[in-house]
């Protein structure tokens, strides 16, 4: 026996009416559910289609039945498991979004909010991609495609994300292949990772600092240490040159060779000094003076000595806070600079630009640039800048990496020491300073020194 469902029984019954009065048919020729009784008691789901049959004035109806409890059981298996799966999304701290042929479907609380969105409206129906940075469009897309052909959980990858209001997030996204509505889809679980990569940066920043001062710390303790030895070495060497060369007079082959002696004593006393700076072995003899007039008189200094190929431009604004300095190391600061610029750009001409003037650091510029943090400022969180600028062929990353590194040098054999920029670095140092280096090839190279201002009490 059948027994056909309430809202069927009335059209069941025109339907049979209909036919037998204008022989048109099929009837309830498309399938419906109904409740069907078995021989020994009990209800099970058939589907059923009944087609009449008309064979001369006789009317036949073909009843159509077949079994689908398994079928609905199926069904209420995954209507429990979506609505399952529905709760455990609506109530995951992690982003989840479902989308299906590149479009989203759903999206639950904690995806709206890391979005940036007010509701699911604003995000159901836009394509994946819209959220997506650019850069990481093709690993998405080709993540996507692996778990789709495998049918397997995909292993955690590095996104960017873009939300409502343009701002970037990095994500950790994991996606895996399921059935949504019935219809396959694809699950993504994301996890803002921003602030975690953030502080792994600082994190690396802050343990490379550490390495390349002990590093700086342990060779100029014993740079120095060797430094005074030597010292005493040459002062020797250049009393007993001197010396003879008053015992030589008369011989002037032996005074040739004794000049030579003495000009090899000199550049070794000149290299000390230059070891001894780095290591900061020497006290600054710090004093308040505004920075102009030395500026200017090591400027005098160098046109006297850069070759005509290469431009100097000097530019000091006005006003520029006095601080507390050691006359001669600025002026051995800027030598150091201006003479491994003009080494940079070996034969070629080119053009150095020296700017003494006063530098705004806020905020954004200590996170672009660390070494700033510590930097003492004025009131108006200035410091003085003094920046060397030249138009060589510039630094690629590598080189900057160790640029400070004491006899480190790009240079020929017999060009350079290695130490300029170390006894530059040791100098600011010192100074309570800090430099900020900017380069690439083929652009030149930047070394911006901030000083702190000196504070003046007030009388």
């Amino acid at each position: 026996s059948l027994i056909v469902p309430p809202p069927m029984r009335e059209a069941h019954r025109n339907g049979i009416k209909h036919f037998l009065k204008t022989g048109v048919g099929p009837l309830l020729a498309k399938r419906i559910e109904v409740t069907a009784m078995r021989a020994g008691g009990g209800e099970f789901p058939v589907e059923m289609a009944i087609v009449a049959i008309r064979s001369g004035e006789a009317v036949f109806f073909n009843t159509f039945l077949r079994d689908i409890t398994e079928r609905k059981q199926a069904e209420a298996a995954l209507q429990e498991s979506e609505a399952r799966y529905r709760t455990l999304a609506e109530w995951s701290p992690e982003p989840i979004s479902v989308h299906r042929d590149g479009k989203i479907i759903y999206v639950n609380p904690a995806s709206i909010r890391m979005l940036g969105a007010s509701s699911a409206q604003q995000l159901l129906g836009r394509t994946v991609f819209s959220f997506l940075h650019p850069d990481s469009h093709e690993i998405a897309r080709t993540r996507a495609q692996e778990v789709i052909d495998s049918g397997r959980d995909a292993s955690p990858v590095m996104l960017k994300l873009v939300k409502l209001d343009g701002s970037i997030i990095d994500v950790e996204s994991q996606g895996v292949k399921i059935l949504f509505d019935g219809q396959p889809a694809f699950h993504s679980a994301q996890r803002d990772v921003t602030g975690r990569n953030a502080a792994e940066a600082a994190r690396a920043s802050l343990e490379a600092q550490l390495r390349e001062s002990q590093k700086m710390q342990a060779i100029g303790t014993l740079a120095g240490g060797i430094a005074h030895d030597f010292n005493n070495i040459i002062a020797t060497i250049l009393g007993n040159a001197e010396l003879a060369r008053q015992d030589a007079e008369p011989d002037p082959l032996v005074l040739e060779s004794l000049e030579e002696i003495r000009k090899a004593g000199s550049r070794a006393r000149d290299l000390v000094q230059q070891i001894l700076s780095f290591s900061r072995r020497e006290p600054a003899r710090r004093s308040l003076m505004a920075l102009a007039p030395v500026i200017e008189d090591a400027v005098r200094l160098l046109r006297a000595t850069l070759p005509a190929r290469i431009a100097l431009v000097l530019q000091c604004d006005a006003g520029v806070p006095a601080v507390l300095a050691d006359k001669t190391q600025i002026e051995q600061v800027l030598i150091n600079l201006a003479t491994n610029a003009m080494q940079a750009m070996r034969d070629a001409p080119g053009r150095i630009d020296i700017r003494l003037d006063c530098a705004a650091v806020d905020a954004a510029m200590k996170t672009a640039h660390p070494v700033l943090r510590d930097l003492r400022l004025n009131p108006r969180r200035q410091a003085v800048r003094l920046t060397v600028r030249d138009s060589g062929p510039g630094m690629d990353s590598a080189t900057l990496a160790h640029i400070f590194e004491p006899f480190f040098t790009t240079k020929q054999v017999g060009e350079g020491t290695g130490l300029g920029l170390s006894v530059v670095h040791g100098i600011v140092q010192a100074h309570e300073g800090a430099m900020v280096v900017e380069s690439t090839p083929g652009n030149g190279s930047s070394f911006a020194i901030y000083l702190p201002p000196a504070v003046v009490a007030p009388p």
